[in-house]
């Protein structure tokens, strides 16, 4: 019976990674992604890389030993089993951490469109609450779902006088009233003004850093695996996500500096580009040095070792010379955006993470 057990266990965690590996592959080819050879398809088959991956890591002169692939990145998005609610839900998940980094302020829930008040300062228990309070205080809002990722669904509101901006739109108050009461699962959050030494490169975006941390198998303790400076362009303002066509750049760990930047391949036509400057405002990106990042990086592993019990985690911060913003964090956060820069498991805490897991 126990080699039988076995069996399922090994079938249960083979094939469902397996089959989503495959089906995500042929869609890319069938898409036509990338220009790939029939000999280079192969070998990312065999080797567990989607062919867009293949091209941005440049695998056929590197080592693919050296890059987690996609037939396992999935698993990393179960290795908090039950514990990602932590992450999944942002209101949970900022309540943990309140007490020892700064999150933005939430003011309320929307509920199949009924509003629910979750700030002291401001009782938003209405659309009429929201249009007043917005009229009032003449700040910019953030509306995301509650469990979202990949920046699906977040729109920044700002109301001035009579017309509600979001997102390019302009809408009455009746218009803003019915576009509310179809919202469901939302919150509306306060939008953090970023420090200079990022807005100055893309205004248009709310760019966030993404601090990846790991819990070493061996000592418990969270360490820094790696850091980029997510940066927005017009294509996915007004998030700074890659997915909707923003661009990342490597940041050294030990300075705070940032590299080049890059897309994904998806968005520049099937290659690799490279960024010294935003391709939007012409701003410099490489070199460029991220204010307070020791201060930054003591404060997100206090709070990773708050949330001890959830081994990998993506925190998407803004960095101020003075504190530390923690926008949310991220089960799975995606590899690509520092694959893409260098191998992530040439660090060997790193490979050792993920052989722990049984992803290398």
């Amino acid at each position: 019976m126990g080699i039988v057990r076995d069996l399922r266990k090994t079938v249960a965690e083979y094939l469902p990674p397996r089959v989503s590996f495959t089906r995500d592959y042929l869609i890319e080819l069938a898409r036509r992604d990338v220009t790939i050879s029939i000999q280079d398809a192969t070998k990312a088959f065999v080797k567990g890389f989607l062919p867009s991956s293949f091209v941005a890591y440049g695998l056929r002169d590197k080592d693919p030993m050296d890059f987690v692939p996609d037939l396992f990145y999935k698993k990393t998005t179960y290795m908090c089993g039950k514990q990602r609610i932590l992450l999944d839900d942002k209101l949970l998940f900022a309540s943990l951490i309140s007490d020892l980094v700064d999150v933005p302020k939430t003011y309320c829930f929307i509920s199949q469109g009924e509003v629910s008040p979750l700030c002291q300062d401001a009782n938003l228990s209405s659309v009429s609450a929201i249009w007043e309070y917005g009229q009032e205080c003449n700040a910019s809002f953030i509306l995301k779902p509650v469990d979202g990722a990949k920046g699906k669904g977040v729109v920044s509101l700002r109301i001035v006088g009579d017309v509600a901006e979001l997102d390019g739109l302009h809408l009455s108050f009746p218009e803003f009233s019915d576009y509310v009461s179809n919202l469901d699962n939302y919150v509306l959050s306060e939008q953090i003004k970023q420090d200079h030494y990022v807005s100055r490169i893309f205004p248009g975006s709310v760019n966030t850093v993404r601090i990846v941390t790991m819990i070493d198998s061996s000592t418990r303790e969270p360490f820094v695996a790696y850091a980029v400076q997510r940066i927005g362009t017009h294509k996915s303002a007004p998030t700074d996500n890659g997915s909707r066509g923003g661009i990342f750049a490597l940041v050294d760990l030990r300075t705070g500096i940032l590299g080049r930047a890059t897309s994904y391949v998806k968005h520049s036509k099937g290659t690799v580009v490279w960024y010294e400057s935003h391709p939007d405002t012409g701003e410099q990106i490489s070199g460029t040095q991220i204010p307070n990042w020791s201060g930054a990086l003591k404060t997100i592993l206090a709070a990773a070792h708050r949330l001890q019990n959830v081994p990998l985690v993506g925190w998407d911060v803004c960095v101020f010379p003075d504190r530390v913003v923690v926008i949310e964090g991220n089960v799975g956060p995606c590899l690509v955006l520092s694959q893409m820069h260098q191998p992530l498991l040439v660090d060997e805490r790193v490979r050792k993470f993920f052989e722990s897991y049984g992803i290398c």
